[in-house]
């Protein structure tokens, strides 16, 4: 069977399930395996890379490129 027709076939599955205990589990396991995808393509920032864009965010700072945590905190509010 071609991964075509298990997708569909696990999906017609997925839609026949009652029990929420189960639809759990296969939610935990789909968010397990993104969040694992995407840590895969991850890859660490040199040190040079780091100290520039620490660099630049003070450079920022210093000229008013920035956002007072009050207004940031009552923005997602």
């Amino acid at each position: 069977m071609d991964l075509s027709s298990r997708k569909i076939t696990f999906v017609q599955e997925f839609l026949k399930l009652q029990d929420e205990e189960i639809i759990a589990r296969l939610e935990t396991v789909l968010k397990n395996e993104n969040a694992f995808a995407i840590e895969e393509t991850l890859v660490p920032m040199s040190l040079t890379t780091l100290q520039e864009m620490i660099d630049q965010a003070a450079h920022d700072f210093q000229n008013g490129k920035h956002v007072p945590m009050a207004a940031l905190i009552s923005k997602f509010k």
